[in-house]
């Protein structure tokens, strides 16, 4: 049984960031590529909540790729899964809040 997602406002932004650099500097295939993405990885999630990888800083958190430059950061509480951060994988790993 899939459970419910919950998208904070952060995470929503950062998507539609994302999503309109990719259509400025790439084009309308590439932006739509991206969020076909992120729609399925959000869809995995719902069905199999502990398919992420455990935060080394903060264990209720975890991460699952969206692509090899972005990963989606999320929490399961309860019945629902909450949806916190998406951030870029090429970031300094120290100014990583979760890792």
């Amino acid at each position: 049984m899939a459970q419910r997602i919950i998208i904070l406002k952060r995470a929503d932004q950062k998507v539609k960031q994302v999503y309109a650099y990719l259509l400025e500097n790439w084009n309308q295939k590439v932006a739509d590529e991206f969020y076909e993405k992120f729609e399925k990885v959000i869809h995995i999630i719902s069905l199999q909540p502990e398919i992420g990888r455990a935060s080394a800083k903060r264990p209720d958190i975890r991460r699952k790729l969206v692509t090899k430059h972005n990963c989606l950061y999320y929490r399961i509480k309860d019945d629902s899964i909450i949806i916190i951060n998406m951030l870029d994988t090429r970031r300094d790993p120290v100014k990583n809040p979760y890792e």
